[in-house]
């Protein structure tokens, strides 16, 4: 399980224990999908995948978990409920024709928002995993095959980052790795090579295994999901208040220790004119996950001068699908003028000679509302048309003739 999954379930169990939500499945290339993956070999998967529970070992672990004030990360009401509730909802994988598209899998799960989230990155492992297994199969391609090429690749990579000791990340790449087995061989590796520049992972059961810091704060479902929950609240003030009642809730939370603001839900132009100025001195840092980076920075600079702060006291957790000259790119142009770390995922997690998968599963329903994102990059803006125009509108967003993936389920 991703971290962020657990810190996102503490408040959803919390304050929003019961809201029903739903999550979808989304492939974003072109290959015909079910035609790879049969699709009573996913669902075999997936019903497997159902019965996961939550390790004795990780649950002991999660109760030291400590804030730097010495409060619990983690509630024992929310640690009880991983023990004794928790479970994964049902959840329905069909193949359906689109006349667009052809044949693509149509994965739906539904459920209490604490129990149904963790799907999202389950599922997007199983699909992955059972993808590359079928392009082996078909390429005729063996574990160690791939094997040799990613450490190659790994280690060449392992020698830049060698020559640019300030470049310090996290692995973010669960969601999209080959496989588990591959993503604690490339941990081993890389703690042993790059001790200093691993901060940690995501992956909460390698953190504990490894013996590194598990990392991760929050992900667009977090606001996605208080657009739904508080929609009458933005409707009838004609604002994403929302946007403010989450932010309140995450710090109420934690405090500065995971205050690292995700800024594109809505657009980053709406989060610099919206954050305020006691949030921008208190809250560590930003994260930034779409769009240029270049120009994400010097907004993040000019938007923190403009408060008086220095900016080398504060953060931004680059993590928008990076590779080595990226982050190279990124730190050199940054470098003394405002602090930086990079999440790095597929490129890190999933490099051995099979092309990666463009895939999400994200929640699209909170209650009855249809939910909706904006990032920076608008080809990837997601919910109904209505509810995107709507949404706009609230955050005071122009997307001139951007259209919108329309949700279906």
């Amino acid at each position: 399980m991703d971290y962020y999954k657990l810190t996102m379930g503490e408040v959803a169990h919390a304050l929003h224990t019961y809201q029903s939500a739903r999550f979808a499945f989304t492939y974003r290339g072109k290959e015909n999908l079910p035609a790879r993956i049969p699709l009573a070999q996913l669902q075999e998967r997936l019903a497997a995948d159902r019965e996961r529970q939550v390790p004795a070992h990780i649950l002991q672990a999660l109760h030291a978990e400590r804030l730097s004030n010495g409060k619990p990360t983690f509630h024992s009401s929310y640690l009880d409920f991983l023990s004794r509730d928790f479970r994964l909802p049902e959840v329905s994988a069909e193949v359906v024709h689109d006349d667009a598209r052809g044949e693509r899998f149509e994965i739906v799960a539904n459920g209490a928002w604490p129990h149904v989230s963790p799907w999202e990155t389950i599922m997007m492992g199983a699909v992955n995993e059972l993808y590359i297994a079928a392009e082996m199969n078909r390429l005729g391609l063996s574990d160690e095959d791939l094997d040799r090429k990613g450490e190659k690749r790994l280690r060449e990579k392992i020698a830049i980052l060698k020559q640019h000791p300030d470049i310090t990340f996290a692995d973010f790449g669960t969601r999209r790795r080959r496989s588990f087995a591959w993503q604690r061989r490339v941990l081993e590796i890389v703690a042993n090579e790059l001790p200093d520049q691993l901060i940690g992972t995501s992956n909460v059961d390698l953190a504990f295994e490894l013996g590194l810091r598990p990392i991760g704060t929050m992900a667009h479902e977090m606001d996605m999901a208080y657009e739904g929950i508080y929609y009458h609240n933005n409707h009838s003030t004609g604002q994403l208040v929302s946007h403010q009642i989450m932010l309140d809730d995450w710090w109420e939370a934690y405090g500065k220790d995971l205050s690292i603001a995700l800024t594109d839900t809505y657009t980053s132009e709406f989060f610099f004119r919206t954050f305020g100025e006691e949030r921008a001195k208190l809250w560590r840092g930003l994260r930034h996950d779409s769009g240029n980076p270049i120009a994400f920075g010097e907004r993040a600079i000019r938007f923190y001068r403009d408060f008086d702060i220095d900016p080398r006291e504060k953060i931004i957790i680059f993590s928008d699908g990076l590779d080595v000259p990226s982050m190279v790119k990124i730190a050199n142009h940054f470098r003394d003028r405002i602090n930086f770390a990079f999440g790095w995922g597929t490129n890190l997690m999933n490099d051995c000679g099979i092309k990666p998968i463009s895939i999400v599963m994200k929640l699209v329903l909170l209650g009855s509302v249809y939910t909706v994102k904006l990032p920076d990059n608008l080809a990837k803006v997601t919910g109904p048309e209505r509810r995107v125009r709507e949404t706009a509108r609230w955050a005071g967003v122009n997307l001139g003739s951007v259209g919108s993936q329309t949700c279906t389920y």
